[in-house]
C-alpha cells in the first residue's frame, strides 16, 4: 500500500521501505512542505509575519524575504532582475506581494520538471513541466511596472505571453486589492502601485488565456478581489495599520492580512483535498 498522494510524492525527501509478514510492501514517505514569501518594494520582512502562523498550521515551514534585501544580495538593484538561481532550495509554495509577486511571475515560465533549481534559468527554454513538479504560486497584488528611470520591462509581454503553456501548468492564486479612493499618502484617486493593464487583473486575464489555449495541461487558477483593501493593506494587521501606508488605504485595512491569509488557506486546503 502506497502512503502518499501525487502532491506529497513531489515533495518527498526520503523513503523507508519495510516488509510485512504477508510480503506486502509498505512505503512511508517523509515530506516537508516549504514556502517562500517574497515581500514588496521597501516593505521589511516583518511586515509579513501575519502569514506565518496560518501557513504553519497547514504544515508549511515559511521563509520570508524582503524584496529589497534580495535585490541587493543578488546585485540586481539596477536591473531589478533576480535570477531564479537566487533560491537556495526549491519550495513547494511560492508567495509574493507587489514587486515580489512580479519576481515570482517572472520565474514561472522557466520552472522546469527538475527537482533542483540549479537548472532553472532565463537562458534555458521553458519545459513541459508536470503539475506535481512545480510549486503552487500565490501572487498578491502583482505589479508589472518598473521604478522611474529603470529599464522598461514587462513580465506579461516578455515572459508570459510567449510561454502560455508553462503558465497554464502552475496552480495559481491571484489576489487583487482594488481599493483606489483618495490615498492619504498620494492624494490621488487611483492606484499608482498597480495601474490598469499592469495589475493583478491583467495577470489573471493572461493566466486564464493560457488555460483556454492549453486546456489539457491546465492547473487550477483562482482570482479573488478585495474591493475594500488597498495595495499594501493586504499585509496589514490591526497593530500595523498606522505603520504601513501607501497605495490607497482601504476601509478594511486593519483586517487586510487576516482576510488575505484566510483566502490563501482556503485555496491551499482545496488543492490538498483535490490531490493537486
Amino acid at each position: 500500500m502506497i502512503l502518499w498522494t501525487r502532491r506529497e510524492a513531489a515533495l518527498a525527501i526520503g523513503a523507508l521501505v519495510s516488509f510485512s509478514g504477508s510480503n506486502d510492501v509498505l512505503l512511508q514517505v517523509e515530506t516537508e512542505k516549504t514556502a517562500l514569501l517574497l515581500g514588496g518594494f521597501l516593505l521589511p520582512s516583518t511586515a509579513y509575519e501575519a502569514f506565518q502562523e496560518p501557513l504553519a498550521k497547514l504544515g508549511y515551514s515559511v521563509d520570508i524575504l524582503a524584496y529589497n534585501e534580495l535585490l541587493q544580495k543578488n546585485d540586481a538593484s539596477s536591473s531589478e532582475h533576480i535570477p531564479i538561481e537566487a533560491l537556495s532550495k526549491s519550495p513547494s509554495l511560492l508567495l509574493g506581494h507587489s514587486k515580489g509577486a512580479k519576481t515570482i511571475a517572472e520565474w514561472m515560465p522557466y520552472w522546469t520538471t527538475e527537482s533542483s533549481i540549479n537548472s532553472k534559468s532565463h537562458n534555458t527554454k521553458p519545459t513541459s513541466a508536470r503539475h506535481d513538479s512545480v510549486p503552487a504560486v500565490v501572487l498578491i497584488e502583482p505589479v508589472d511596472v518598473v521604478p522611474p528611470g529603470a529599464p522598461s520591462y514587462s513580465v506579461l509581454e516578455e515572459d508570459w505571453s510567449s510561454n502560455l503553456r508553462s503558465i497554464s501548468q502552475i496552480p495559481t492564486l491571484i489576489v487583487a486589492a482594488s481599493y483606489t479612493h483618495t490615498s492619504s499618502r498620494y492624494g490621488k484617486a487611483k492606484n499608482l502601485c498597480a495601474p490598469p493593464g499592469r495589475d493583478a487583473r491583467a495577470f489573471y486575464e493572461m493566466a486564464m488565456e493560457a488555460r483556454v489555449r492549453y486546456p489539457k495541461a491546465a492547473a487550477p487558477l483562482k482570482y479573488v478581489e478585495f474591493e475594500t483593501l488597498g495595495h499594501n493593506d493586504v499585509v496589514v494587521t490591526s497593530s500595523q495599520s498606522a505603520s504601513i501606508g501607501g497605495c490607497g488605504n482601504g476601509p478594511d485595512r486593519a483586517k487586510g492580512a487576516q482576510r488575505v491569509t484566510e483566502c490563501i488557506v482556503d485555496w491551499l486546503t482545496h488543492l490538498d483535498a483535490a490531490d493537486i
